[in-house]
């Protein structure tokens, strides 16, 4: 990984870290423009971001084992979007479930941005379901 790629899933995480302070602490409400803008950055930092694993080389033949792990990286790649859409449609919301917010940010941080399925399929050499 290019030490641009992993400053950019540094800057991703510390956003993500900023949105579950504010949401834990209930100032939410009154930086919502600042958490718009947030959410906005991260999601086009994720956008343009390349999802890396580490995957050990066995032979030229296991070329579909290759196809179904760069599938399952787009797939966590997708679902962190589709999870940051949701944090940004709560807190944009009247009546936001605090709860749902701090759920989905943990879940995000806990799996190192979806990464961590990812990884460990590739070491089991099966595919998970994300």
């Amino acid at each position: 990984m290019k030490p641009e790629e992993r400053k950019s899933n540094e800057i991703i995480i510390q956003n993500l870290k900023y949105i579950e302070k504010c949401v834990q602490h209930g100032t939410y409400k009154e930086s919502g423009a600042i958490l718009a803008l947030l959410i906005c950055e991260t999601l086009d930092l994720i956008k343009v971001s390349k999802v890396f694993c580490k995957v050990p080389y066995t032979s030229n033949k296991l070329t579909n084992e290759y196809y179904t792990f760069s599938n399952t990286a787009r797939q966590s790649k997708a679902k962190l979007l589709c999870d940051l859409e949701e944090v940004r449609g709560e807190l944009a919301s009247k009546k936001t479930n605090e709860k749902r917010v701090l759920v989905l940010i943990q879940r995000m941080l806990q799996t190192e941005l979806y990464n961590a399925g990812v990884q460990e399929a590739i070491g089991s050499g099966k595919t998970p379901h994300i």
